[in-house]
Parts: C-alpha cells; structure tokens; sequence
C-alpha cells in the first residue's frame, strides 16, 4: 500500500510469471501455429496457471532449445519423465499426463511382437533427439540408435526403411502416422510413465511450482483435465 494524503491506497501486486517452453514437434500435445503454442500441453499448462494466479509466457520450440532454455535456468519445458538425474537436477510439478511408450513398426514388414527392450537388439530405432525415455532409459544404450528431431520426421525414417522400428507415444504415434498416410503397427508397449514440466532449480521456480501444482491435482480430481485431455487427444 502507499500512504497519500492521509489515505491508504492499495497497490496491485504484479503476478507472478511462469516462463514455459514446449516442444514445437510434438502435435497433438504441443505444436506451432501462426506463431502460438498449441495443443494438449498449452491448454492444461493455461488452465493451472490461470486458476493459480500465474501469467503465462510460452513458446513452442525444437525439444532441445527446450531442454537449453531449462538448463540456463530461464524457463520450465513441458512435457519430460521422471528419471533419478532429472529429479536431482531440476524441480519437476505434478504430472499432466500419463503417456504409453510403444514400439511401432510398418506392417508390411510383419515383425514379431516386442515384449521389452532386448527385443530391439539388432533392430534400427527410430527416437527423438535429446528426449529421454523415463523408465526406459538405462535401457537404450545398446540399441541401434537413429535420431530425429520432430516425430513427423521420424515416422518418415520408418516409412522410408531408415529405420526398423520407432519409439513413440500413443497418441502422438496415432496423430503422426495419419497425418503422414504412415500404415504402422503397435508392434508393443514398453512403459508406462508420467510427464511433468522440468523447471530450473532456483527459489523463483519452487515458489511458481507451490501455486501450480495444487491447481494440477485440483483439475485432475475435479475431471477438467479429462476433459481437456479428451477435446485435445481426440480420446
């Protein structure tokens, strides 16, 4: 408050703003359009924040200017699993999602099912670049690894023959292979796991998470994020 001419007058208080960075390749969970972050990601990011008292800043990116922008302690990147280095390093909020992580191949190709990860040895896997794989992780080393930077590209690489098989989220997957005319098979799931923001770990960013998370847990609970999950997931 600031005290003029005898009076108390009250003096707004800027909200608090949390930067985010989603990964612009990553449709229906978060894409670029016209200039504007959009899908799954942004919608229930906006929400939380909006009933939390937060200001949202957010941008749709390649994946690694994501994890850069997280690393030089500027913004949170959407969308990230949990593995005991992250948890050291970064502040990570309540889950958004839980996702499923399949294994996809051409069905023409007619490979057998896969059941965990050793049944990709000698296979060329498609991934996303700097994207880590939650439980999976420890996991991968030994494969065949062929990265690529959006999910359209690497469902291309399995259409073109570059690679065997790819790693994919569900819907991410059923989005990708339609948009593309890609006729792929769920060869398998390796996991399932939850997908948090990673925030720099700093007193600004704990004190954002304290407004965010509780809204998160209120808009599973309520059902709101089902329904934004369904409108958005096409679910």
């Amino acid at each position: 408050m600031t005290f003029l001419l005898g009076c108390w007058i009250p003096v707004a208080q800027a909200q608090p703003v949390l930067e985010v960075r989603y990964d612009a390749g990553n449709p229906p969970f978060a894409s670029e359009r016209q200039g504007q972050a959009v899908g799954y990601y942004p919608q229930i990011v906006e929400a939380a924040a909006r009933r939390a008292g937060l200001v949202l800043q957010g941008q749709a990116v390649p994946w690694m200017r994501a994890l850069r922008a997280l690393d030089e302690g500027q913004a949170c990147a959407v969308g990230a699993y949990s593995t005991p280095t992250r948890r050291e390093r970064y502040l990570l909020s309540e889950p958004v999602f839980r996702d499923r992580i399949l294994v996809v191949g051409l069905r023409e190709r007619r490979l057998p099912p896969v059941r965990e990860v050793s049944d990709l040895q000698g296979l060329r896997v498609g991934m996303i670049r700097g994207w880590v794989y939650g439980p999976l992780e420890p996991h991968l080393p030994s494969l065949q690894r062929v990265d690529a930077t959006y999910d359209d590209q690497l469902f291309m690489n399995l259409a073109s023959g570059r690679v065997d098989v790819v790693l994919a989220v569900q819907y991410a997957a059923q989005y990708t292979m339609a948009q593309l005319g890609v006729d792929g098979q769920v060869l398998g799931e390796l996991a399932q796991a939850d997908l948090h923001l990673l925030c720099p770990r700093s007193p600004e960013f704990r004190a954002l998470l304290e407004k965010f998370d509780p809204v998160v847990r209120e808009l599973r609970r309520s059902g709101e994020m089902a329904r934004i999950e369904a409108q958005a997931l096409g679910k």
